[in-house]
């Protein structure tokens, strides 16, 4: 039984695997023109949504001490609002755009105004997160080190007065702004151009894992951020709702496979609630008739993710209960078939070895029962189209 539950759990979760993770792309900033006399630059930011199932409603751009701007003058876009934060000194802290949500791969461009960058200043780097409707945070704060390999959420650079590079490896991402020179010949630019235009596909098609981390966690950080170290795993934050997902559905093929093979056999169904020596006999055929319309009850709400989590907690208490009847039967020495898919009933040569293989069975059900209930967000599921 448990080699069949295996099998069915590897084709269902290699099915969802099939299906999952788009690449992505980054949050950034452009110029638009050239910087004014004055220091002042026009400026987009560009928010990409990255996530399939859930919407971006919220992006906060962190200006840098260093240089201190004092200005940031975000242009109106339809259906987002901007507010800006300054210091007692007057320096512009950070812009903050909410609204959206964004749905699926769109992404927003943000128009600002910003200045007055200092005469000896060619590029900017600032920090940026991205907030979801479900709560969850991305923070864009990576430095790339020079010639080096893009980090999989680099912090928005803008540059403000060398050529704009086409990548972003191109980019200088010192948190203090940094002097570059000007650019070389034109066979230089063009070769170097060729080359980023390449590493920028490159890196386009890399899977950029999602670090995701509970609001909470930022608490007393500067500028309301923490660096790479102090998040989970990105690995684990991409597969887990997946994970999650794979899990629904095991339990959705157990209670189908469940429910529909007592429906197929009342009498067999009877005798296994019978053969417990638990219930009294008014109880046995309500327990045994209605029973198998739970399971496939709930093997529906599972597999198209209507009331996930109820569905998961009732699973688990089911699985509980099922564990201590199959422990009362082994500790009373009956020898039953427990009848938990078709069947059931006293019967011969049923062992200490047969209960602790159904035991161990139900003990790892429950255990995805419990982890679909408190695990992560779920996806393919009606649960998450209705409350996005």
């Amino acid at each position: 039984m448990i080699r069949k539950l295996a099998i069915v759990g590897a084709i269902v979760t290699g099915v969802v695997a099939l299906v999952a993770g788009p690449a992505f792309a980054h949050v950034e900033i452009e110029r638009e023109g050239k910087v004014g006399t004055d220091g002042v630059v026009a400026a987009t930011l560009h928010v990409p949504n990255e996530e399939t199932n859930a919407g971006t409603t919220k992006g906060v751009l962190v200006l840098p001490g260093t240089p201190q701007l004092t200005v940031a003058e975000p242009e109106a876009v339809n259906g987002w609002t901007a507010t800006v934060e300054k210091s007692a000194a007057g320096d512009v802290t950070q812009v903050t755009w909410t609204g959206g949500p964004l749905a699926g791969a769109e992404k927003v461009a943000l128009p600002l105004k910003i200045g007055d960058v200092p005469a000896d200043v060619d590029a900017v780097v600032f920090k940026a997160v991205q907030t979801y409707d479900d709560g969850t945070e991305v923070s864009w704060i990576e430095p790339t080190p020079a010639g080096g390999e893009e980090p999989e959420h680099p912090a928005p650079v803008l540059t403000v007065r060398a050529q704009q590079p086409v990548d972003d490896d191109a980019a200088a991402t010192d948190h203090q702004a940094t002097t570059t020179t000007k650019a070389k010949s034109d066979d230089s630019s063009s070769t170097g151009t060729i080359i980023a235009i390449v590493r920028r596909h490159r890196h386009r098609a890399r899977d950029h894992r999602v670090l995701r981390q509970p609001v909470a966690t930022r608490q007393g950080k500067p500028d309301g951020l923490t660096d790479a170290a102090g998040t989970a795993p990105a690995l684990r934050a991409k597969v887990g709702p997946w994970l999650t997902t794979g899990s629904r559905l095991v339990l959705a093929v157990v209670w189908a496979w469940a429910g529909w093979a007592k429906i197929a056999d009342p009498d067999a169904a009877t005798r296994a609630v019978r053969a417990y020596e638990i219930f009294p006999e008014f109880l046995v055929k309500p327990i045994a008739w209605g029973l198998p319309f739970v399971e496939l009850g709930l093997a529906l709400l599972l597999v198209i993710g209507l009331a996930c989590r109820p569905a998961a907690w009732v699973s688990a208490v089911l699985f509980l209960g099922f564990i201590v009847m199959i422990g009362s039967a082994w500790a009373r020495g009956l020898s039953i078939d427990c009848g938990c898919f078709g069947g059931g009933g006293a019967t011969n040569g049923v062992d200490g070895a047969k209960y602790a293989e159904e035991i161990v069975r139900d003990l790892v059900l429950l255990g995805l029962a419990v982890f679909v209930a408190v695990g992560p967000d779920l996806f393919l599921s009606l649960d998450r189209r209705m409350n996005g």
